[in-house]
């Protein structure tokens, strides 16, 4: 008879969407073994899901053996450890349980309903974009005037964008020009489905990358040098990755990173969260900032990286594949 556990966790949809990864690789390593159940944020991003026997809201049961899953020491070593978000969760849930969860597959484990996978949201190709993001993370976001020059650029080449994102309290997003906007009007499934149909997507680190990765979608990713590119890249690199047991990425991923180029990232992520310093020496500041020629304080990292860029890594996904 299966084992349940229940496994929770409450951070965001990106590292729920990691989580999923786990759960799937848990239950093909050990079928039979375990009756998974899970609870905590984004129930939504579980539906559907095979491996999951309940999802459960806010009184899941004291009879079934719990285990909060966190990535927080694998971040902590993420500098010195080139160890990918999504193996994290496989090596704190297999240290709670007592047996190995390798990484079978680099993705995370999302399902649509039939109907959203056989009707698309825009009849028309169309890029995914997110031109923002989380105002206490401020050192993720790009400037809006390069994404509105990158945007220019894509309609030249006759790329349609669709711009997605959040309207929460402590979420900012561009104001562009030439896209289909759909900021603050998509659910969790929504942003799933208009992924999954799309010819690709366009973001800073952030949920959308994860998802593009779950449906072997082109991403370019705008990351700078706030962390170290190996913990959130979907790239073939080492075994150590994803681990030795890991089939390889189907779609690789342009991750736009600026490691090591300055030396405030000479040797890893600084992780800092603010662009400009609430206080005199505040520890969680960027140290290195650029006020650019479109007025954009951005930390130097980011600012080190082009709308050009991003354009050309579009299109090295038509002119050469993955």
């Amino acid at each position: 008879m299966a084992e349940p556990i229940l496994l929770i966790h409450w951070r965001s949809p990106g590292d729920i969407t990691c989580m999923t990864a786990c759960v799937r690789d848990l239950v093909l390593t050990y079928p039979g073994r375990f009756e998974v159940h899970v609870a905590g944020a984004c129930s939504e991003l579980w539906e559907h899901n095979p491996h999951v026997a309940r999802v459960w809201g806010a009184c899941p049961p004291r009879s079934i053996a719990r285990y909060r899953l966190s990535y927080a020491a694998k971040l902590r070593q993420s500098n010195q450890n080139p160890q990918h978000l999504l193996a994290a969760f496989h090596a704190d849930l297999g240290q709670q349980l007592g047996v190995p969860v390798p990484v079978l597959l680099p993705r995370g484990d999302l399902y649509l309903s039939d109907r959203q996978c056989d009707h698309r949201p825009l009849a028309e190709a169309y890029w995914f974009l997110v031109a923002g993001g989380k105002d206490r993370v401020a050192t993720k976001l790009w400037s809006p005037a390069r994404f509105q020059q990158t945007v220019d650029l894509l309609s030249e080449r006759e790329i349609q964008i669709v711009q997605g994102g959040a309207a929460h309290r402590g979420h900012r997003h561009a104001s562009l020009n030439g896209v289909r906007n759909c900021v603050g009007q998509t659910s969790l499934r929504d942003v799933l489905w208009w992924i999954y149909h799309a010819d690709g997507v366009i973001c800073p680190p952030t949920f959308a990358m994860h998802v593009a990765a779950a449906f072997e979608k082109p991403c370019i990713v705008i990351a700078g040098g706030r962390e170290p590119w190996w913990w959130g890249a979907y790239v073939n690199a080492w075994e150590r990755h994803f681990g030795p047991d890991c089939q390889p990425v189907q779609v690789p991923h342009r991750f736009l990173h600026t490691l090591g180029s300055l030396d405030c990232c000479r040797h890893g992520g600084c992780w800092k969260t603010r662009v400009l310093a609430d206080q005199e020496g505040d520890p969680h500041a960027c140290v290195n900032t650029v006020q650019n020629s479109d007025e954009d304080t951005l930390p130097a990292c980011l600012n080190m990286i082009t709308p050009q860029m991003v354009v050309d890594a579009v299109g090295s996904y038509s002119e050469a594949g993955p």
